[in-house]
C-alpha cells in the first residue's frame, strides 16, 4: 500500500534542489543510469525532466525510448496495485504532438501490408511514433532510388539500302552509348548508371554468298574506334568499302564505374544500387547489311545492243539494264518497235539463271525454247570483276511492235 503522509502546510527546501527528486535528472547520462535498481523507485507514467536540456519524458511501458532496449523489471516488482514484473519500461519524450501509445498486446501483428507498414508489423513497432510519423509511413512509404533506363550500346545504320560492289559507304554506321538513368525515390533524375567508356571495339563479320541458300563461312576483323574522348557517347564508324556478301557488325564497349549519388524519396542517401554502378561491358545486337551485288539483267535488240557483251553495263538508251531481286529473280518487259521488227532480241542474265519469255502479241505463247544461249563474260558494274552471263538470242519475226515479258529464275 502506498504510504501517504498528511502535510499540514506547504513545504520548501533550503536549496535549489527539486522537491520531487524522482522526476528530475541532471542530464541524459543520469537518466540512462539504471544501476542499483533505480527504476524500482520510478512509477508508470511518472514525468521526468532532463534539467540540462529541459526535455520532458514519461516513464512508460515501451521498448523504444531513451534507454536502448528499455529496462525490464525483475520478478516481484509490484507497487500500488500494478505488477511491473517482466514489463519493459523506458523514458519516452513528451512531444507537443500526439503519440501512439496503444494498450493492445505489444506482439499483436498486422495480418497484411498496409501502406508503408509490411505484414508482421507489431503494436510494439508503432508505439511511440508521433501521429505525423505514422501518417507519413502509412501513406508515404519509403521509396528507394531505381534504375529508370538500363545502360546499353547499339549500332544504327544511317542507310541500309542495297548497293553495288565497290560502293563506298561514308560514316555508314553510328554507335550509340546510353549510360542509363538513375532516378531518386521521388522520381527526379539523379544521373547515369555507369561511368564513361574505357574502350570500344567494333567487330565486322563478312561472308561471301553469291547464290541464295549457299553455305556461308564468316571472316572477322576488328574496327577500332579512333576517338580519344572517353566521355563521347556517339560516334561514326569510319568509311568503309563493302564487298559483295553479307556484313554483320556488333560493338563491344567497356565502361568505368558509375559515380552518381542518389537518394530515397525522403532524402536518405541511397545504397541499394551500388552493384549496378560497377565497371563492366556491354555488347550490342548485330546489325546486318546485305551487300548482294544485285546482279543485272540486260535486254535489247539489234541496233541498240552492243556487239561486245563486256561493255554492256556502260550502255544507255534503248538497251535496258535492270537489277535482279536479292534472290536473283525478276520480271521485266521489252518493247521492240515496228522499225526493229526483224531485229535480233537479246537477254543477258547470270549463268546460274534461266528465263521464261512470253510473247504478248502471240496469244501469250511461251517462246522460251526459241531462244538460243551462249556464255559470255561481262565486267560487272564497270569494275575489273568479271563474271559469266548467259546470252539469250532470238530473231523477232513480227511486223508490228512486239512486247516480250521476261521472267528470270535462279537454277541452283
Amino acid at each position: 500500500m502506498f504510504n501517504e503522509n498528511d502535510v499540514p502546510s506547504s513545504s520548501k527546501v533550503g536549496s535549489q534542489a527539486p522537491l520531487d527528486a524522482k522526476g528530475y535528472f541532471e542530464d541524459e547520462t543520469d537518466m540512462l543510469d539504471v544501476a542499483d535498481y533505480r527504476p524500482l523507485y520510478w512509477y508508470r507514467n511518472m514525468k521526468a525532466i532532463n534539467m540540462e536540456s529541459g526535455l520532458k519524458f514519461y516513464w512508460t511501458e515501451s521498448v523504444k525510448g531513451l534507454i536502448p532496449g528499455g529496462y525490464v523489471y525483475p520478478p516481484g516488482s509490484v507497487s500500488f496495485g500494478f505488477d511491473y514484473t517482466g514489463k519493459t519500461f523506458n523514458f519516452v519524450e513528451i512531444l507537443n504532438k500526439s503519440i501512439i501509445n496503444s494498450e493492445l498486446n505489444p506482439l499483436l501483428e498486422m495480418p497484411h501490408t498496409s501502406g508503408g507498414f509490411p505484414a508482421g508489423t507489431t503494436i510494439e513497432d508503432v508505439n511511440g511514433l508521433t501521429f505525423t510519423e505514422y501518417v507519413e509511413m502509412m501513406h508515404f512509404p519509403l521509396v528507394l532510388a531505381y534504375i529508370d533506363t538500363q545502360p546499353s550500346v547499339s549500332l544504327s545504320p544511317l542507310s541500309q539500302s542495297t548497293v553495288d560492289v565497290g560502293h563506298v559507304l561514308f560514316d555508314f554506321l553510328t554507335w550509340i552509348f546510353n549510360k542509363g538513368i538513375i532516378k531518386n525515390g521521388d522520381k527526379s533524375i539523379a544521373g547515369s548508371v555507369v561511368g564513361d567508356r574505357s574502350n570500344i571495339l567494333i567487330d565486322h563479320y563478312f561472308s561471301v554468298q553469291l547464290k541464295a541458300n549457299s553455305s556461308q563461312s564468316w571472316d572477322n576483323q576488328l574496327i577500332n574506334d579512333t576517338t580519344d574522348d572517353s566521355s563521347l557517347t556517339e560516334s561514326y564508324v569510319k568509311t568503309i568499302t563493302l564487298e559483295r556478301g553479307v556484313h554483320k557488325f556488333k560493338v563491344t564497349l567497356n565502361y568505368d564505374e558509375g559515380v552518381t549519388e542518389y537518394s530515397d524519396n525522403k532524402g536518405g542517401v541511397g545504397v541499394n544500387l551500388v552493384s549496378n554502378l560497377l565497371e563492366g561491358q556491354l555488347i550490342s545486337d548485330f546489325i546486318i547489311i546485305n551487300v548482294v551485288n544485285r546482279f543485272h539483267a540486260y535486254m535489247g535488240y539489234q541496233g541498240t545492243s552492243p556487239t561486245d557483251a563486256a561493255i554492256i553495263p556502260s550502255q544507255t538508251g534503248a538497251f535496258i539494264q535492270s537489277y535482279l531481286n536479292v534472290d536473283n529473280t525478276g520480271s521485266y518487259s521489252l518493247l521492240v518497235p515496228p522499225g526493229e521488227a526483224t531485229s535480233e532480241v537479246s537477254f543477258y542474265t547470270p549463268e546460274f539463271t534461266a528465263i521464261n519469255v512470253i510473247d504478248r502479241n502471240n496469244s501469250q505463247n511461251n517462246i522460251s525454247p526459241e531462244f538460243t544461249s551462249s556464255i559470255v563474260t561481262i565486267k560487272v558494274n564497270g569494275s575489273n570483276d568479271e563474271m559469266n552471263y548467259i546470252k539469250w538470242t532470238r530473231v523477232s519475226n513480227a511486223t508490228n511492235e512486239t512486247y516480250f515479258d521476261v521472267t528470270v529464275t535462279q537454277t541452283n
